[in-house]
């Protein structure tokens, strides 16, 4: 698969990667230490079936459906670009609850570690929650990240590595 073009000319996946070496391996990593804690909770017999599906199918669809009636009621195609401080405070605010809340935690493993590798591989910067959206309706919307935003500037400022124009 070439690049996905985008109305404003941004690509990402293959040539025209947003993230650099490190930032993919970063959201590999992560997504690995993710779904190895599913592993640990099917090992100790606490993944059930419904956790699964909401993680990979329930929480996507959503973050989907949000995304589109957001672009009906704002009657615009524009991508979100929520990458700020208050983006990010509420991204991460989504984060925590879903992570602290005991019976939300395996549902968050699979809806914020399968996109890890998603991410990785299309070379995607934002937030790994609208990873899937962004695939599925071939958007480039982002959401500010607290995890991986630190490493994709130091990997930018430090290392040489720079997002190509298009991006």
């Amino acid at each position: 698969m070439a690049a996905l073009q985008q109305a404003e000319g941004k690509t990402t996946g293959g040539e025209g990667r947003a993230i650099g070496p490190i930032g993919t391996i970063a959201r590999i990593a992560t997504g690995l230490w993710l779904l190895s804690l599913v592993g640990w909770a099917a090992a100790r017999g606490d993944l059930q079936i419904h956790e699964v599906v909401l993680g990979l199918v329930g929480l996507p669809t959503i973050v989907m459906l949000v995304v589109v009636a957001s672009q009906r009621v704002l009657g615009t195609s524009a991508y979100l670009r929520a990458t700020g401080p208050i983006g990010t405070l509420v991204n991460l605010s989504m984060i925590v609850a879903l992570f602290a809340i005991p019976w939300t935690s395996e549902i968050a493993y699979f809806f914020y570690g399968v996109p890890m590798f998603l991410a990785a591989w299309r070379g995607y910067p934002g937030c790994e929650m609208l990873a899937i959206s962004n695939f599925v309706l071939r958007r480039e919307d982002e959401l500010g990240c607290p995890w991986f935003y630190p490493v994709d500037v130091f990997e930018e400022r430090f290392t040489g590595w720079s997002r190509p124009e298009e991006c």
